[in-house]
């Protein structure tokens, strides 16, 4: 192995360790979002059963925020796992 191709290999696995690092973060994140959505979609049942339909418009409202906040997430997630593959496939 060269002296030329060491420091590549070493850049790669560096970059490679650092798109796992953030495609974990971002899974994290995504599941804490998810979470947020539940949270919200009970507190929807309970008004409604309540008969408190104005914090179930308020309810949705906040579920449609954080599916937006999700879908960001993922795009990004997946964005990164291309990145990931390319990465990899250049081995």
């Amino acid at each position: 192995m060269s002296e030329e191709s060491l420091p590549k290999e070493e850049e790669r696995k560096f970059r490679e360790r650092s798109l796992v690092v953030s495609i974990e973060r971002q899974i994290e994140s995504a599941r804490r979002i998810t979470g947020v959505i539940a949270e919200e979609v009970e507190r929807a049942k309970y008004a409604m059963n309540a008969d408190d339909y104005a914090y179930v418009k308020q309810a949705i409202g906040d579920v449609e925020t954080q599916v937006e906040k999700l879908k960001k997430e993922l795009l990004y997630t997946h964005l990164l796992c291309g990145d990931l593959m390319k990465v990899r496939e250049d081995e």
